[in-house]
């Protein structure tokens, strides 16, 4: 999927989303709250970055990963 999604279609069970906020956030929405919130690393420590995206995307699938031969 390459196209940015309307947000009233995004996924509102705290899966994260890709989110377009003037940039690529990686998100979820809070139930908690009722917001969207980044899950930015920077901000651990912190409370999460409130989010107002216009549009959103699944993530992609995780690439395969071989077993190296030892």
């Amino acid at each position: 999927m390459d196209e940015w999604l309307p947000m009233k279609t995004a996924p509102t069970n705290e899966d994260d989303v890709l989110l377009w906020v003037e940039r690529v956030e990686i998100g979820y929405f809070s139930s908690v709250s009722g917001r969207w919130l980044s899950r930015d690393e920077r901000h651990v420590h912190e409370r999460p970055k409130r989010l107002e995206p216009v549009g959103w995307m699944p993530l992609p699938t995780a690439p395969a990963v071989k077993a190296e031969a030892a």
